[in-house]
């Protein structure tokens, strides 16, 4: 598969491998986002690190161009995220990089790659809670709902979903 972004290009390779060429993510086309994990990858004192050396790069985002048998679409927008992207495996700062096919998440409609980088693992996360939340019978007017780490990236991104739910 390979998928193109205004920052990152990702072609599957067979039907299990996902490979990635990515842009420079200093160019405002690169499609990736910089995260506190990231840094601590690139420091030898971070202990995040598990190969070395190490690409980080905990995320990045692209278009389906060849699905490669996947069953994805060409032109389908996708994220990869999480699993041992950055960490044990060359991430999304790498100029190619290539991750499991089951690592891909696709994006839903309305949501294209830059957008989904700046929202990032934590907001992924965040969208992820809030959703659970909903399915467990949240609705706005139920009463307040507190956020515990609501200063740091997956807390303040959750408050600002629920707040834009209408949710106090």
């Amino acid at each position: 598969m390979t998928l193109r972004a205004s920052r990152a290009t990702v072609r599957l390779v067979s039907p299990i491998r996902v490979t990635v060429p990515v842009t420079s993510r200093k160019s405002p086309a690169c499609t990736g986002a910089r995260n506190y994990k990231d840094a601590l990858a690139a420091s030898p004192t971070g202990r995040v690190a598990r190969i070395d050396p190490l690409v980080p790069g905990i995320d990045l985002a692209g278009t389906v161009v060849d699905p490669g048998g996947s069953g994805l679409l060409p032109g389908r927008s996708l994220l990869v995220h999480g699993y041992d992207v950055g960490v044990a495996h060359h991430g999304g700062w790498a100029g190619l990089a290539r991750v499991p096919a089951a690592w891909v998440v696709p994006l839903p409609d309305g949501l294209d790659e830059r957008t989904a980088m700046a929202l990032g693992t934590a907001g992924f996360t965040a969208a992820l809670s809030v959703l659970a939340l909903e399915q467990h019978g949240l609705a706005p007017g139920d009463g307040p709902v507190l956020v515990t780490g609501a200063s740091g990236g997956v807390g303040s991104a959750a408050v600002a979903v629920l707040a834009a739910a209408g949710t106090r």
